[in-house]
C-alpha cells in the first residue's frame, strides 16, 4: 500500500472498544482534501508556458501510488 494512503487510513481509523475501525467517510474526505490541495497548488502553474494538465494528473497519481 502506498505510504500516503496508509497515513490517511491511519488518520481515519478509530479505536472502538479496542478494535480498530476505519471511518470510511473520514477516509474518503481525507483523500478528497489531499487531491484538492494538489489542484490548488498547481493553479499557479496553469498559465506558465509549456504547462500541461497531464502534469497535475501525474502528480496526483504519484501521490497515491497509481502509476
Amino acid at each position: 500500500m502506498n505510504t500516503r494512503i496508509e497515513e490517511l487510513l491511519n488518520l481515519a481509523t478509530e479505536d472502538i472498544l479496542g478494535v480498530p475501525v476505519v471511518n470510511q467517510e473520514k477516509f474518503a474526505e481525507l483523500i478528497i482534501r489531499e487531491t484538492v490541495w494538489k489542484v490548488y497548488n498547481h493553479q499557479t502553474l496553469y498559465h506558465q508556458p509549456g504547462y500541461k494538465f497531464e502534469n497535475l494528473v501525474k502528480d496526483i497519481r504519484e501521490e497515491f501510488g497509481w502509476l
